[in-house]
């Protein structure tokens, strides 16, 4: 179809200048001057009589007075668009699948009378957008027409029929994955809707064949977006719909599920960051079984809630029980209100179509918008936490609480929300709850001011910390953990020689499987020496047998860690017990309270100690594994083999779905040294002195020089096991890496032909044994390193945190000693909270020519003039350095001479303020404007240039949330007193203050940025500058956790737990690891805030 029919009949009028520059090629840049021979001020609107002299303000003029509501339709499927440039974008989607589609020819022995594919136009349906009405398609999208024309010379052949795999797990979970053909690969829209019929029917027959699921779309495209005028750079982003309830008999709502979709592609795509559509590579349909609410769903009431006498619960024994609550509610009476048989004359009130029963929660809001009624949802799991809370207004509002037992759910009317949550305090006058976070508040008011800030996050119960005091507590981290294990895997790195992808489908290219090949740990014992030889394997199954190696180890480990020695206690230990005044634990007056504190494992006295810190002064119970990198690839092969472990505990903190901090298995724990000393193995052991590295020395002992140095091995070369058995040291071309696109140079290969003839090597599977030992005792003597200089300045083993934040949190509290107040008032959390910002989004043109007598251009006409760079030096640390909130926090309402407060003043403030913004400060200031924040950035607030170009280019306008400095007023504007200070000398004027939070200061961090800064100085090795400045950066971060948005993953084996954990409604998503092994995310139903 060419570009004048698509435009045919649309309500823009068309002219030749427009079709012109409608070219399905590269998209021609639009003249900014009219064409030749039409005269300035000759574009005339033929709806009125206004006049323009550029076509680009007459073609504003069009679009925003006389359009409809969208200004270019396509002829194929019937999109609208407002824009041209969005418009032309569209249409070159349906000018590439017309194209590939008259490609498309039989082989060589096809007659000419050939079926060719073709987009047909159809009908247009409702919908987020313009789509395809999936009946006006067959073949998934693609309607065969017969063709009569020659075959083109080009030979391809392209199939109108998505391929899938399926993948499953404990028979409860499955992936089916849809790859588009090319006919729809170019437009989300289209892709989608070309599935929707065999998606439906997909989950249909689940949804039969198991009774019930719980289902959600996820798309993967590729985006693109240029990084210089010649080179792209490409991202691969997933984009998911809400989990979805299908039972038996029952249509999916699959359009709702696209609509989100795509809703999420394109808040990518315009948040501002250049990322362009370039095509979809897949679909995945994720179904996990679901066991809806039993026939009979009456659950009697936890005994907890039944005492409140706040909850009415009606005993149902069909599956409509959400019905029955919310007709009680319509119909409060307080005769046989739990029956049934009291409500059924009024059932036919409610418009309940296409409402199922049992009634998930992602049909209420339909059931909402039907009969006008507003319906919140808790949750009960020993505690009331906000499942769903709604987003409408209506006159009529009903609170309903879901409960469960081990196989149904039960929907119970809330009477009373007041007195069901009113064990959370002990006040006994009205109370008025926060439905977001169940906080409480003694007046109406007060609620009202909360809630405005508190509804901008996700419904979460909060629960504000009981003891208000943090403070450091672990000091059984001052003890090392006595055995420590360091591993490491090695892969064959198989190339995948598949067919050439076909080029009518979307596809990735997959290089190389990694298929584990050997492995090496050392478990290093109390004393830093080698418990036993390093464990060295080579083979098949390499990660099952690591892991059968280890839990053999754990056990020999519990065993001795539980065979506690008597405690030698001497006549001068006697005597310092008898004469100790300080407990040599927590530093602190022993008083009365004393008893003898011992080393279990050597049987030593170690000091007098109150008894309480005796009790928590233990051995770990945990074994750290550690692995280099385990994070970013180890724990993928690692978790291949963890589903055929039975019988123990795996647990996991998740980074993300794909992604673990740590996880354990049983007591064994495994880290990642990465995620404490950010660098490559190679870099770190550069980083150490030869003397540090005892564990090499005591190993290779002579060869010791030899290995100093992290080994060099021909990772791509090594793909199948024969090549273990190869006599001699390969070519030095088989040490090239695609991955970085180089190979080694003559010395590093000199070095690998030395280190094969000193050790007397037979083959490359020696070689890999070498390998691999080497990398393993190198790490254990890098971490160990750092384990003692932790012991050694601050006292603390970092084999009891998981990364360095935690360390660094744990080191400066130990140090300062400081006891800082936690907040107990939730809006004071959300005010500090609307107070973090980030980093500011804004492009400098910054621009001065010098001009002094050293300078080959110096002008002696002009004034001389220097240009000093200057940089400032730990700014992380001079920040931490200054005065900082400690205590003592409260709003006052008297005023605050903030001017007259000193930086250093024991007494600091936080204020929310209106500012303005003289216009006499625009110029001066227009560089780096003063008090940045944070802004929705709409078209209007862009420049006449910014505006220009984006039309110029064709560039998305949207608006998008960035921290942006600006010379506007500010509204409500969350400000430290020094920082108010600085805005106001420089010229800023307070126009209202609405809210003051006081506290107490001091710089407490301080003695513990000082001490890593000079021991930074005086570091004997870059191993130690590194580690002295990671431990001062990292301790930031640590202070702006955002707890609420911690997952919570769990790691199951068994089918039984998986199916409860699917039929809870925290469910969010799951990732199958293997046939035997999932991973689960829940939503955080209640957030602990510190």
């Amino acid at each position: 179809m060419d570009i004048e029919t698509i435009f045919e009949e649309t309500d823009f009028p068309m002219n030749d200048e427009i079709l012109a520059s409608a070219d399905f090629g590269d998209l021609s840049t639009e003249l900014d001057e009219p064409f030749d021979g039409v005269l300035r001020g000759t574009f005339s609107c033929n709806k009125c009589d206004q006049t323009f002299t550029h076509r680009r303000s007459f073609k504003r003029h069009q679009i925003s007075i006389h359009a409809t509501s969208a200004s270019f339709q396509c002829k194929i499927c019937r999109k609208r668009f407002n824009r041209k440039d969005n418009f032309l974008r569209h249409s070159k989607t349906h000018k590439f699948m017309s194209e590939i589609s008259m490609e498309v020819s039989q082989t060589a022995n096809d007659k000419e009378n050939s079926s060719v594919n073709v987009i047909q136009p159809s009908r247009a349906i409702a919908g987020p957008s313009t789509i395809l009405e999936p009946s006006a398609l067959s073949n998934n999208g693609v309607t065969s027409v017969s063709s009569t024309s020659a075959a083109p010379s080009r030979k391809r052949k392209i199939s109108s029929v998505n391929r899938r795999t399926k993948n499953a797990c404990l028979d409860t979970f499955e992936v089916h994955t849809f790859f588009p053909n090319p006919l729809t690969s170019k437009d989300l829209t289209v892709s989608l809707h070309s599935l929707k019929t065999e998606i439906t029917d997909k989950i249909k027959e689940i949804a039969s064949s198991k009774k019930g699921l719980k289902w959600y779309l996820n798309s993967c495209v590729r985006f693109s977006r240029k990084i210089t005028t010649e080179d792209f750079e490409t991202c691969t982003s997933y984009f998911r719909s809400k989990c979805a309830v299908t039972l038996d008999q029952e249509s999916p709502d699959i359009e709702t599920s696209i609509a989100k979709v795509i809703a999420s592609s394109n808040e990518f795509e315009n948040r501002g960051s250049g990322w362009e559509f370039q095509e979809v590579l897949k679909h995945e349909l994720k179904t996990a079984v679901y066991k809806p609410l039993a026939a009979a769903s009456y659950i009697t009431l936890p005994p907890k809630l039944r005492t409140k006498k706040a909850i009415l619960n009606i005993q149902n024994e069909d599956q409509q029980c959400f019905l029955w609550c919310v007709l009680a509610h319509l119909h409060p009476t307080q005769v046989n209100a739990n029956r049934v048989s009291t409500y059924l004359k009024f059932q036919n009130e409610l418009c309940t179509k296409n409402l199922t029963f049992p009634t998930p929660l992602n049909q209420i809001e339909l059931f909402e918008e039907k009969n006008e009624i507003s319906i919140n949802v808790f949750g009960f799991e020993n505690e009331i936490f906000p499942l769903r809370i709604t987003t409408k207004n209506f006159d009529t509002h009903v609170n309903l609480l879901l409960i469960s037992n081990k196989e149904k759910r039960h929907y119970c009317l809330i009477r009373n929300l007041n007195r069901l949550l009113s064990d959370l305090t002990q006040h006994k006058s009205e109370s008025f709850y926060c439905n977001y976070c169940l906080h409480r508040f003694a007046k109406k008011s007060n609620l009202d001011a909360h809630t405005i800030d508190c509804r901008k996050h996700k419904e979460q119960k909060i629960k504000m910390p009981e003891n208000k005091w943090l403070e450091f507590e672990n000091f059984n981290f001052n003890i090392p953990v006595p055995y420590t294990i360091y591993a490491d895997f090695e892969s064959l790195i198989v190339k995948i020689n598949s067919c050439a992808p076909d080029p009518a489908r979307s596809y990735t290219v997959p290089i190389a499987d990694h298929i584990p090949c050997g492995y090496a740990y050392t478990v290093i014992g109390p004393d830093g020496n080698f418990k036993k030889p390093p464990v060295v394997y080579r083979g098949e199954n390499a990660v099952d047998h690591f892991l059968e190696n280890l839990i053999k180890e754990e056990e020999e480990i519990l065993n001795i860690l539980k065979n506690v020695k008597p405690m030698l206690f001497s006549d001068e230990n006697k005597l310092d017990f008898k004469n100790a005044t300080i407990c040599h634990i927590c530093e602190k007056p022993l008083l009365g309270d004393r008893v003898r504190d011992h080393d279990h494992l050597t049987g030593a006295y170690r000091g007098a100690a109150h008894n309480i810190c005796n009790i928590n002064y233990t051995l770990a119970k945990h074994i750290p594994v550690i692995i280099h990198n385990l994070r970013g690839y180890d724990s993928h092969l690692i978790m291949q083999s963890v589903g055929k472990i039975k019988n123990k505990n795996i647990t996991c903190i998740p980074s993300n779905s794909e992604k673990y901090i740590s996880f354990s298995i049983g007591s064994l724990r495994f880290l990642d040294s990465l995620q404490f000393l950010n660098a490559s193995l190679e870099k770190l052991v550069s980083n150490l002195e030869k003397n540090q590295l005892k564990l090499t020395s005591d190993f290779f002992k002579d060869k010791t020089d030899l290995m100093v140095h992290k080994g060099i091995y021909p990772y791509e070369y090594m793909d199948n096991f024969q090549k273990f058995s190869e006599r001699h040291l390969p070519p030095k071309e088989t040490f090239f890496s695609s991955l970085i696109n180089e190979s080694i140079n003559d010395d590093e290969y000199a070095h690998c032909i030395n280190v094969w003839e000193t050790f007397n090597l037979k083959n490359l599977g020696e070689y890999h044994d070498l390998y691999v030992t080497s990398d393993v005792i190198l790490l254990a003597d890098v971490f160990q390193n750092f384990r003692q200089l932790c012991l050694n300045f601050y006292k603390l083993d970092p084999c009891h945190c998981y990364t360095a934040p935690g360390l660094a949190w744990q080191a400066c509290l130990y140090m300062s000693r400081v006891k800082l107040e936690l907040f107990t008032d939730l809006d004071m959390h959300l005010f500090i909270e609307r107070g973090i910002r980030g980093g500011i989004s804004m492009i400098s043109h910054r621009f001065s020519s010098a001009n002094n007598k050293y300078l080959e251009s110096y002008d002696e006409v002009k004034p001389s003039k220097y240009i000093l760079y200057l940089d400032a030096n730990n700014l992380y640390g001079w920040a931490m350095s200054q005065f900082l909130p400690t205590h003592g926090f409260e709003w006052i309402k008297e005023p605050v001479n903030f001017m007259e407060i000193s930086d250093e003043s024991d007494i600091g403030f936080i204020l929310e303020v209106d500012l303005d913004y003289p216009e006499n400060l625009h110029d001066l200031h227009n560089d780096y404007p003063l008090a940045p924040e944070t802004l929705n950035v709409t078209n209007d607030m862009l420049s006449p240039y910014c505006k220009e170009i984006a039309e110029k280019y064709y560039l998305n306008i949207n608006s998008c949330t960035k921290l942006v400095p600006n010379l506007m007023s500010k509204k409500r504007y969350i400000v430290h007193y020094r920082n108010l200070k600085q805005y106001v000398s420089l010229g800023l004027k307070v126009a209202k203050i609405h809210k003051i939070l006081k506290f107490h200061q001091r710089p407490w961090l301080k003695k513990y940025i000082d001490f890593n800064t000079e021991k930074r100085k005086k570091a004997q090795s870059l191993f130690e500058k590194d580690l002295f400045k990671l431990l001062n950066n990292a301790v930031f971060g640590k202070t702006m956790k955002n707890l609420r948005k911690r997952t919570v993953i769990d790691l199951v084996q068994d089918q039984k737990k998986a199916k409860k954990l699917v039929a809870s409604p925290a469910f969010h998503n799951f990732r199958i690891i293997t046939t035997d092994l999932v991973s689960i995310e829940r939503k955080k139903s209640l957030a602990f805030i510190k």
